[in-house]
Parts: structure tokens; C-alpha cells; sequence
């Protein structure tokens, strides 16, 4: 790595960090600016990077990767300036359906432990124990995690200020590590996946929620910006909140398993929201689902036994 830009560092890939596709094999989408680009994206000015698609697994990332010089550039913030307000005030009931699924799931174990990967607010921590999890966190922003302390009231000795790259943890250390909304974030989430799933005991869970790279409405703009005859596409946010660095498919994970050691459980496709009015999510909805074009994937995955 280099620092080529003001501000960040420029990673390129050499391969797909999911299912090892040489660069060779990615597609160049077109460019996506450091700034939220609207509707008219000719009258904003900032530097680019180019976005691409693995055709092995469909990856979406970019090519090179802007990386901050140090992560407080993009997440020392007040929480309330990353979250939403609906997001700050629901953080206590954040993570409480997957708390539930993943004490399902390891239903057959017992003096259960679990790591939240990226523990922002510490609503997942919270809810993984009133689930009955042993749950410790990892959380890199000093400002979330001093939020999570002060006003959530985590154990302080249990939420680690610290990123998923620095910490170490013995083999076999834990049952259950959830990414919740946090792969997206990393600067290379197949390693993550790889080092996560070694403090896993044999059969554990990792969980994540990551956006689609199929999702139908990133499409139907990708060729509006086509058809007003620009080169720029919504995919990722590299450079801006919410420094959305990838998009993933099924099939990325799936592949991905076979290289690392574990294998897709269980995959959700959330909707989310069409960012247009109600009307439009009439027609729109059920179009996503029939071209699997939903916001989201929920992933679950299993290591192997």
C-alpha cells in the first residue's frame, strides 16, 4: 500500500478477497465519487475510484480501495452523527431476533460464548445476554464505545476498544461471533471471516448483515447514470458515510466457505427500503423479490465440525 490520495491510502487487489479470483476476472462498473453523487452527479466535483465485479463470486469493491490513514477519519464521531435517531434510540433492542436464532441454533451447548465484532452502541452485546451468552465486544471508535459504556451501560472490561485486526483471541475461544452490519466496514472481509472463524469452537456460528450487490434499486440508477451518458455508479460509499466498502452476493460467502472452513447455514434477503415514495414500493417490492434484487443478505454460517 501507498498513500496516494489526501487523507488515505490506496489498496489494490491482487485477487477477490472471497473466492481468490485473480484481478483479471473483475469488471469495472464505472466510478464512484468520495460524496453522495444525487441525481446529477456532473455537478459535483472530488476525487474518484474505480468500481468493479468479480465475475467469480460477484463481488462488488473497489479497484484501488480508498483506506483511511487511521480509522478515527471515518468513525470518530458522536454516535448521533453516524446514526440515525431512530437508530440511537432503538440500540438497546438492536440485535434481539438474531440473540434469540443464534441460542436456537446452538441450542445442544451449554456455558455459551459469543464475540460482537464492531459492538457500536453495545445493543447486540446487550441482547446476547439476556440471551445467557458470555459476550465480550470489539469496538475500534472511542466515541461509540464510550457510548455504549456510559449510556447503555456495557461492562466496561468487556467491550474492548480495539479492531477485529489488532485483537487476538486463543483457538476455540467462542461459539458465536456476530458481524451484524460490520463486514461492509472492513478493509478485507475475507480475512476477517478467516480469523474470526479460528476462535470459533468446532460447529460455531458467525452471523453478518451486509448489503446485496444485486440490490434492484442501486440497478435502476446505475442506468439512469448510463442513460444521462455519466460512468458513475451507487455502489459503495468508500470515501462518505456510511464508508460502505463492499456489496455481496450468496454465492461469494458459499465460495468463500469452501476456501475458509465453514459453510452457509441459513441466507435472508431483506427488502429494506426503496428510498421512494410508498407508491412506488407497490410495484417495486415484489419485483425485488422475484429478481432477488433485496437490500440486504442476512448470512449465517457454520463452521465445520
Amino acid at each position: 500500500m501507498k498513500r496516494d490520495a489526501p487523507g488515505y491510502r490506496l489498496h489494490r487487489w491482487d485477487a477477490c478477497t472471497m473466492c481468490g479470483a485473480p484481478a483479471s476476472d473483475f469488471r469495472v462498473k464505472g466510478v464512484r465519487l468520495d460524496r453522495h453523487q444525487g441525481l446529477r452527479p456532473r455537478r459535483q466535483s472530488g476525487a474518484c475510484t474505480t468500481v468493479v465485479r468479480c465475475k467469480g463470486c460477484g463481488l462488488i469493491m473497489c479497484q484501488p480501495l480508498p483506506l483511511p490513514l487511521d480509522i478515527a477519519q471515518h468513525y470518530e464521531m458522536e454516535p448521533e452523527d453516524y446514526w440515525s435517531r431512530e437508530d440511537v434510540e432503538q440500540a438497546a433492542s438492536r440485535f434481539r431476533h438474531e440473540a434469540v436464532h443464534a441460542r436456537e441454533l446452538l441450542d445442544d451447548r451449554s456455558d455459551l460464548r459469543a464475540l460482537d465484532v464492531g459492538a457500536g452502541l453495545g445493543g447486540g452485546m446487550l441482547s446476547l445476554q439476556r440471551e445467557g451468552f458470555d459476550v465480550f465486544g470489539l469496538e475500534p471508535s472511542a466515541s461509540f464505545r464510550k457510548f455504549a459504556v456510559e449510556s447503555m451501560g456495557v461492562d466496561e472490561g468487556r467491550l474492548t476498544l480495539s479492531s477485529l485486526e489488532e485483537a487476538d483471541y486463543p483457538a476455540a475461544s467462542f461459539d458465536f461471533v456476530a458481524f451484524s452490519a460490520v463486514l461492509e466496514h472492513l478493509p478485507d472481509p475475507g480475512a476477517a471471516l478467516e480469523r474470526a472463524s479460528r476462535w470459533l469452537r468446532p460447529g460455531g456460528l458467525m452471523q453478518a448483515e451486509v448489503p446485496s450487490s444485486d440490490w434492484l434499486m442501486g440497478r435502476l440508477l446505475n442506468l439512469y447514470y448510463r442513460a444521462i451518458g455519466t460512468s458513475f455508479v451507487t455502489n459503495t460509499s468508500p470515501m462518505h458515510p456510511p464508508f460502505h466498502l463492499f456489496e455481496f452476493t450468496e454465492r461469494a460467502f458459499r465460495m468463500h466457505g469452501q476456501r475458509a472452513g465453514y459453510q452457509v447455514e441459513e441466507l435472508t434477503r431483506i427488502p429494506g427500503s426503496t428510498f421512494l415514495p410508498r407508491a412506488a414500493d407497490t410495484v417495486l417490492r415484489p419485483l425485488m423479490r422475484m429478481t432477488r434484487g433485496e437490500l440486504q443478505l442476512s448470512v449465517w454460517l457454520r463452521t465445520h465440525s
